[in-house]
């Protein structure tokens, strides 16, 4: 009986153990944000629930919205509290560094989560971060789709020909995700006029990718 009692206090105390569990990430690696000033500084994962520690600095005013959340895998994970800020209302960084340390939670991400993103929403001016991972994971690198890979049939570049078209040019960002609003800046050299690059814009869309249409300027020179 004695040895029936210590094994089920033993399994007690692993369960208990197992419940308290924490994995942090301090100083977690970032993937993409457009907002520097908006830091994450620490992530603690739990069973019951996943809090990010935030520095914002140097901004007069600041706003969380309530309906902000993590994504993972697919999956979303909405906020459920926060702390020393009031989500939905103008926060004021209150010392004197002009910084403001606050925490946010949300309904716990699986244990074994290697990244995630934080978002408020995809609308432009929203806070948005990509690819939150523990500093000592290396995201794996995306594969590179069929139809951007060129065609190496060992007999090197087809014959070159003028054409007064436009040349038309394809984007793919790899490791793109919905809400980034990338935009695309191209420098463009008349090469008739080279003193005056132009420079234009484009921006990716929901799948990463953007086409740019220019004119060929000097049709016996071609670059790769």
């Amino acid at each position: 009986m004695k040895t029936i009692i210590t094994i089920l206090f033993a399994l007690v105390a692993m369960a208990g153990l197992a419940k308290q569990k924490t994995i942090v990430w301090e100083n977690p690696a970032i993937g993409y944000s457009d907002k520097p000033y908006f830091e994450i500084h620490k992530v603690e994962l739990t069973k019951e629930k996943t809090a990010l520690h935030v520095r914002v600095f140097l901004v007069p005013e600041f706003r969380i919205k309530s309906a902000c959340y993590l994504q993972s895998d697919g999956k979303r994970y909405d906020i459920i509290g926060s702390d020393s800020i009031q989500l939905d209302g103008n926060n004021i960084p209150l010392d004197n560094t002009g910084k403001k340390d606050f925490v946010l939670y949300f309904k716990p991400l699986p244990l074994d989560t290697k990244e995630f993103d934080f978002l408020e929403g995809l609308a432009k001016g929203d806070y948005k971060v990509f690819g939150i991972h523990d500093k000592d994971y290396t995201i794996p690198p995306a594969s590179v789709p069929t139809e951007y890979m060129s065609d190496d049939d060992g007999e090197g570049l087809a014959e070159l020909k003028f054409d007064a078209t436009p040349a038309t040019i394809h984007f793919k960002s790899l490791n793109y995700r919905k809400g980034m609003n990338t935009e695309i800046k191209v420098q463009y050299v008349d090469l008739k006029n080279p003193a005056k690059p132009m420079d234009i814009y484009t921006n990716l869309n929901d799948d990463g990718e953007a086409s740019l249409s220019l004119p060929i300027c000097l049709f016996h020179q071609v670059s790769k």
